[in-house]
């Protein structure tokens, strides 16, 4: 403001308007500065409590860290406030179930705490995708890092290989990406870069030696001759297509249980006080005496009494279908509402110039499963874009061919820890921690460690 001498009073002094403009965008900046410089300082700041808070806690509770490497366990903000490792009134606004401090031991024995923080109804940070890698990749306490496990067992079946059933791998020259086939479900442990083989060829190619499918196969443009349908039953909806008609209906599948089994009999007789436990029927029984049957006793395993109808095991349930069944004895059957749907199908082909892969003969190198590291045979060259990391795969026998399995891969699957150690149930081994497996010496697990960054 100046004074206005000649009247005494206060004028405001004006501002040039070229001025103006500058002035509004200053503003502008000191507030974006203001706001997102706090919202950074207030993460970063509330980051470095959750970690340290964390830190402290098990410094003093360390029985509670992973006590493995790829283990995993997830401290509650909740027990950090309870404990007064942080200050609960910070977090007010802050979803309790989604703001916690991941912790996971690493394979060097250290540990990467991660801090999960969403307030407000929005997660303060945002990650990209997880990608492969190894502990020197990641940013300690920054990165998000999991892990996952690919099982193997110990077995001293003997290996016999696809596709030639031999049973000395050093003869075998296949490889694959994925199991080839349900029976041949085991590959080795160690896999190898290999290549799909093709030549040039000309004339008429019919997809997978002129077998029938409803979707056209990738690389086979034309429709050939309609094939017999084919009838599928699903519990589920199945997709609408425009080859496919779907029917609601009911739907049956059974299994064959195994139930308790008489192991022993009670036997009496009205001239005789007492009875006697016997292993034969008691009207059977080489005497005169006791042999009437007061009672029987079940067992599954031949030695602990269990109770009458007792299932010992249960059966493996049968594929979905229109038969019907009913549960007695030891079938066991179920119903539910489903649908049949019949799918139309057709030889599919292409005409002209095309690769011929070696050894479907497809023209498609998708629709070629089979790897090889030199050509499997004259005038076939090597198909560069197909490089993968493949596989040698096999089944098991009992009988003796003097190469046995060793180690082997169960599938090709990766699992979580939990889903790790349910896969090993499968196969009858206790485990419900990663101790336990390492104090099993007939399994075992490959880590693959996956972590992302902050955007």
């Amino acid at each position: 403001m100046e004074q206005d001498n000649n009247s005494g009073t206060y004028q405001a002094k004006q501002v040039k308007p070229f001025l103006k403009p500058l002035l509004i965008v200053s503003s502008i900046i000191l507030i974006a500065i203001a706001i997102f410089g706090y919202r950074a300082l207030s993460r970063k700041s509330r980051d470095k409590e959750l970690i340290n808070g964390a830190k402290s806690y098990y410094a003093k509770y360390d029985s509670l860290l992973p006590k493995e490497y790829g283990e995993c366990v997830r401290l509650e903000i909740n027990e950090l406030a309870y404990k007064h490792y942080i200050k609960a009134e910070k977090y007010g606004v802050c979803d309790r179930e989604k703001t916690y401090v991941k912790v996971c031991k690493l394979e060097s024995g250290n540990y990467q705490y991660t801090p999960f923080v969403s307030c407000n109804g929005k997660d303060d940070i945002e990650y990209g995708e997880y990608v492969e890698g190894t502990e020197k990749d990641i940013t300690p306490d920054v990165s998000d890092i999991r892990f996952t496990f690919l099982p193997q067992i110990f077995s001293n079946k003997s290996k016999i290989y696809y596709p030639s059933n031999k049973n000395n791998g050093d003869e075998v020259i296949e490889y694959y990406d994925k199991a080839p086939n349900e029976e041949y479900k085991y590959r080795e442990a160690n896999g190898i870069k290999a290549y799909k083989w093709y030549k040039s060829d000309n004339g008429t190619n019919y997809w997978n030696n002129g077998s029938f499918t409803s979707e056209k196969p990738d690389g086979y443009n034309k429709k050939g001759d309609e094939g017999e349908p084919v009838v599928k039953y699903s519990i589920d909806k199945p997709e609408t297509k425009d080859y496919r008609t779907i029917k609601e209906t009911i739907l049956y599948r059974k299994k064959e249980n195994s139930i308790a089994r008489p192991f022993k009999y009670i036997c009496t007789d009205s001239k005789v006080s007492g009875t006697v436990t016997s292993t034969t029927k008691c009207e059977e029984r080489q005497t005169d005496k006791f042999k009437t049957t007061l009672g029987i006793l079940y067992t599954c395993d031949g030695s602990t009494q269990v109770a009458q109808n007792t299932v010992c095991s249960q059966g493996e349930w049968s594929e979905w279908t229109i038969n019907s069944c009913a549960s007695e004895g030891t079938t066991q059957c179920e119903s539910k509402k489903g649908y049949k749907y019949t799918d139309r199908v057709w030889k599919w082909y292409i005409e002209g110039n095309y690769r011929k892969y070696y050894p479907s003969g497809n023209a498609s190198s998708k629709e070629e499963n089979t790897y090889y590291l030199t050509s499997p045979a004259e005038g076939y060259v090597r198909d560069d874009d197909s490089e993968a990391t493949v596989y040698k795969y096999f089944k098991t026998t009992d009988e003796v061919n003097g190469n046995t399995a060793g180690w082997i891969v169960i599938d090709d699957n990766y699992y979580t820890e939990e889903e790790l150690f349910n896969k090993f149930k499968e196969y009858n081994f206790e485990v419900n921690s990663i101790l336990d497996i390492k104090n099993n010496q007939n399994i075992q697990y490959e880590i693959k460690m996956e972590y992302r960054n902050r955007r």
